[in-house]
């Protein structure tokens, strides 16, 4: 369990002051989880006094991180109508930080879910000097809080999603952006001046539909990231499972193809040389040098580098028969993957995330098919198979759930539950 240590609420380090403190976060994460209501139904939920619960939204309130919304509406049985409290969303921000191969999303959030003006994005590679690359990052946080007009002191801490093997427990990166000394939690918390968490791009995204998509209520559920790479979240038994070292997940580089393409990995036929943004990439750049008739001659010409994923949607949607085959292709091979899973998982619901499922029914369609002829009925027939409904917010959104959990995690032991 990571702790965030933070100065947003008075926490005393044992014996009374620390149970006070566990009590405010336990009201804070009630009205963060079902937003605003009175006093009684926060005492009922908590199970403390009316007594307790009036002094420590008092307190809150001093804090400025709870408000009185007004009156709400009459009660059917009668009697006085009940003043209902809630966050204050002008309180307290948190930082949402997307480390994309070639792009970073960062965001701003208030403390109920809302993104506070828009996402910037800027244009930087995974690969190279890591601090440089932290660098040019912070410095275009820094702007954006800036430009909001945001007051650092309100900013209590930042997510921070990456691809490749990410420890969330350790907050190391054992894939992208290594430091020889210092883990990417150090790094970003250098920097940045507050408390951090990083994990696994797929593995936020699947903390993001279950808080704000097609998971929410769902126990079992997979969550593909179908990005330049290929990753996966699980939902088993309604938590995020994260593996013994942290680091479960890696589905792209299961092998499909004995003797198949080099992957980034050192091994060869991993599924993401045959079902990724990479792999739709390569198969464009192989049909232009071989000059298939397709509108992406006109648009990148011989600068094939230029080519993204999102060039070969749009052409998809215009009908272009060469890229719509691309998607078809790539989503027989997610779906001959996909399969593995639904026999070893059987989950009630895959979704399907990253850049290349903005593709809607070019990758969903082929993807069940073959889905259809790799699985057994009778698991896949129970299975709902679905593109995210949270398009290229999933993995920002993602990163603002995984501190959130983090910042509520303490509730959870056993302290807590012995009050």
């Amino acid at each position: 369990m990571i702790t965030i240590e933070n100065n947003w609420l008075e926490k005393d380090s044992k014996g009374v002051g620390y149970k006070q403190y566990l009590r405010k976060l336990a009201i804070l994460k009630y009205l963060y989880n079902d937003g605003k209501m009175p006093k009684r139904e926060l005492a009922n939920r908590t199970n403390m006094s009316s007594p307790t619960i009036n002094k420590l939204i008092e307190e809150l309130q001093e804090l400025e991180l709870v408000k009185d919304y007004g009156l709400g509406e009459a009660n059917q049985k009668g009697g006085p109508r009940p003043t209902y409290f809630g966050i204050n969303p002008e309180s307290r921000f948190i930082i949402a930080i997307d480390v994309e191969t070639y792009n970073t999303k960062i965001a701003v959030f208030n403390l109920v879910k809302e993104i506070v003006g828009d996402v910037k994005e800027i244009k930087v590679k995974i690969s190279g000097n890591t601090e440089n690359i932290l660098d040019l990052i912070t410095k275009s946080v820094e702007l954006h809080i800036a430009n909001l007009n945001i007051n650092k002191s309100k900013v209590i801490g930042a997510g921070v999603a990456l691809k490749g093997l990410v420890n969330y427990e350790l907050g190391e990166s054992y894939t992208y952006l290594t430091h020889e000394s210092k883990t990417i939690r150090e790094l970003f918390e250098e920097r940045l001046k507050v408390p951090v968490v990083v994990e696994n791009d797929a593995r936020v995204m699947a903390l993001a539909e279950s808080q704000f998509g097609l998971a929410q209520n769902i126990n079992n559920v997979l969550c593909l990231n179908v990005n330049w790479g290929l990753g996966l979240g699980i939902i088993c038994n309604g938590k995020l499972y994260n593996g013994n070292d942290g680091l479960a997940g890696e589905f792209g580089h299961i092998q499909v193809e004995e003797d198949g393409l080099l992957c980034d990995c050192g091994m060869r036929g991993c599924l993401e040389t045959v079902a990724s943004g990479y792999a739709l990439q390569r198969l464009a750049i192989e049909g232009l040098k071989k000059k298939v008739p397709t509108r992406l001659e006109k648009i990148v010409g011989e600068d094939f580098d230029s080519l993204d994923i999102q060039t070969i949607i749009e052409t998809a949607n215009q009908g272009d028969q060469f890229a719509t085959s691309l998607l078809s292709e790539i989503g027989y091979n997610l779906g001959r993957g996909i399969s593995y899973l639904l026999h070893i998982f059987n989950p009630e619901k895959i979704i399907i995330g990253g850049l290349v499922s903005l593709a809607g029914k070019y990758i969903l369609d082929p993807v069940n098919y073959s889905l259809n002829k790799y699985s057994m009925a009778q698991i896949r027939n129970k299975t709902e198979v679905q593109v995210s409904k949270l398009g290229k917010k999933s993995v920002i959104l993602g990163a603002y759930a995984v501190f959130i959990r983090a910042l509520f995690s303490e509730i959870e032991s056993a302290e807590y539950s012995a009050l």
